[in-house]
C-alpha cells in the first residue's frame, strides 16, 4: 500500500498478480479516518478491467428507426444493446454500423446482464433517465422500413448482426412510427424475423430495461407438411408450411414402407 503524503484523499494498492479482464472485483474500505478523525462506513465497491467481446457477447435487443409520432419515448432514434455474457465488457473502439455509415464507440464498462442505450451524442441527456446510456459520435441514421445492423472489433471480427424491415413490427398500428422493435429471445432463431415484433409497452418502447415481448411464444401452431415430391429415382423432398429450424429437420424422425430405407438427409 502507497501513501503519497500525510493528508491526501487516495491510496494506492498493488497486487501480486494481475488484475485479469472481464472479471468483477469487490474492495471493502473500513477502519479509515478523516483528518477530523471521523470515521469512514464500511462500503464496498466494484472495480475492473472490461474484456474484449467475442460473437454473441454483445446482442442487439431494441431498436426506435422511426419515433415519430411519439407515444411516449424521447423523439429520437436509439439502440439498445445487451451483455449477454458472464463478464465485464470494454465497448472502447467497437464499431456500430449500419448499411451505409460506421461509427466507434467510446469507453464504457458494460456490466454482465445489463442493457445500454446507444443514441447521438446530442440526445444523450433525453435516454439517460431511462438506464445505462452512452452517446455516439456520428450517430447513423436508421432506416424506417429497412436496414441492417453490424457490432464489429477493429479488425472486423462480427460480435452481433441485424437485418430487419417494417415486416418485423407484425402490427399495420404500430410500423408507422412512434413504436421500438424488440427482440424476444436472446438466443439467436432459426429465422431472424421470428425473433422480433413491436414493443407492446405503454410508452412504446423499453430502452434500458427488459422487453415488454420478452420470451413471450408468437408461434403457437405447429407445423404441417404441405406436399411431397419425388426428385429423380431415388429422393423425395418434403415441403412444409411454415419456416422449420434446420437441425430439428436433420433431427426428424421420418419413416417408410414398402423397402426404402435413408442414405442420407439433406436439408
Amino acid at each position: 500500500i502507497t501513501v503519497s503524503d500525510a493528508g491526501v484523499d487516495s491510496v494506492q494498492i498493488n497486487f501480486n498478480q494481475n488484475i485479469a479482464p472481464g472479471i468483477i472485483y469487490h474492495v471493502t474500505v473500513s477502519n479509515v479516518t478523516d483528518c477530523a478523525n471521523n470515521a469512514i462506513v464500511e462500503v464496498t465497491k466494484d472495480f475492473g478491467i472490461g474484456k474484449t467481446p467475442v460473437y454473441g457477447d454483445l446482442l442487439f435487443t431494441e431498436i426506435m428507426p422511426d419515433p415519430s409520432p411519439v407515444i411516449g419515448l424521447p423523439e429520437e432514434e436509439f439502440i439498445e444493446i445487451y451483455n449477454n455474457s458472464t463478464s465485464l465488457i470494454n465497448l472502447e473502439g467497437i464499431k456500430l454500423a449500419d448499411a451505409t455509415d460506421t461509427t466507434t464507440l467510446a469507453a464504457f464498462n458494460l456490466l454482465p446482464n445489463n442493457y445500454l442505450i446507444l443514441s447521438s451524442t446530442g440526445n444523450l441527456s433525453d435516454f439517460s433517465p431511462f438506464g445505462n446510456s452512452l452517446g455516439v459520435a456520428s450517430f447513423p441514421s436508421l432506416g424506417n422500413t429497412i436496414d441492417s445492423l453490424y457490432l464489429f472489433l477493429s479488425n472486423n471480427t462480427l460480435i452481433d448482426k441485424l437485418f430487419y424491415t417494417a415486416g418485423f413490427y407484425r402490427d399495420a398500428t404500430k410500423d408507422d412510427g412512434g413504436y421500438s422493435l424488440e427482440r424476444i429471445y436472446f438466443a439467436e432463431q432459426c429465422v431472424q424475423s421470428l425473433n422480433w415484433t413491436a414493443s407492446t409497452d405503454a410508452k412504446g418502447g423499453t430502452p434500458g430495461k427488459q422487453n415488454a415481448v420478452f420470451n413471450t411464444k408468437l408461434d403457437n401452431t405447429a407445423p404441417l407438411v404441405t406436399n411431397v415430391n419425388i426428385e429423380g429415382t431415388n429422393a423425395i423432398l418434403i415441403y412444409f408450411d411454415e419456416v422449420i429450424d434446420s437441425l430439428s429437420l436433420k433431427n426428424g424422425t421420418y419413416s417408410f414402407d414398402n423397402g426404402l430405407t435413408i442414405k442420407g438427409i439433406t436439408v
